[in-house]
């Protein structure tokens, strides 16, 4: 009888021990893939992540506009102020986007200073007015330096046979004509 007792408790321990190592690794899971969409500086996706999720919606019956937003004149801020306060304007700018959009919308730091929107259901309309919020939004900010900073935005809306690098193209294109139109604004493309 002191046998199977033993026996037992030996089995208890062992269960618990698998229990307790179970919740661990299911938490450092969690953590690993945070980690692994997640832009650490912004807390917004990460540009891999933003990829997987434009594929999937490429492919789906869901209509979605996508935005490429840039910071104007990031790179003279940087050395203007250092980077320290380069990365807190990223910081605030995120934030600022992410107060902005609604649930369903998504954020995803592209590389640098350029930001990506998804905006599920959208149509042009109200597509441009979100772009236009984000602008104001960042223009009527007050960031920690002595001068405005403004976003600028290029927005397309996806179209049937539409693949993920057509969207981009389209997003940089507008991106790209509203800095050379004068910057803090938004051009369709």
């Amino acid at each position: 009888m002191m046998v199977e007792l033993a026996d037992d408790l030996a089995l208890a321990i062992t269960a618990q021990a698998v229990v307790h190592l179970n919740h661990q690794l299911t938490k450092t899971n969690q953590r690993l893939e945070g980690l692994a969409h997640t832009d650490l500086l912004t807390k917004c996706w990460n540009r891999y992540y933003t990829e997987l999720v434009i594929e999937d919606l490429s492919h789906s019956t869901l209509s979605f506009a996508m935005l490429m937003v840039d910071i104007d004149d990031f790179k003279r801020i940087n050395n203007t102020y250092g980077h320290a306060v380069g990365d807190a304007i990223l910081r605030d700018i995120a934030h600022l986007m992410q107060q902005t959009l609604i649930p369903d919308d998504h954020l995803g730091r592209w590389e640098g200073e350029e930001f990506i929107v998804v905006a599920k259901g959208l149509h042009e309309g109200a597509s441009l007015k979100l772009a236009n919020r984000l602008c104001l939004s960042v223009e009527q900010h007050i960031f920690s330096i002595d001068e405005p900073v403004t976003i600028s935005v290029g927005l397309t809306l996806v179209q049937p046979g539409d693949q993920p690098r057509d969207l981009f193209e389209r997003a940089d294109q507008g991106m790209t004509l509203a800095k050379v139109a004068g910057k803090n604004q938004v051009v369709i493309c």
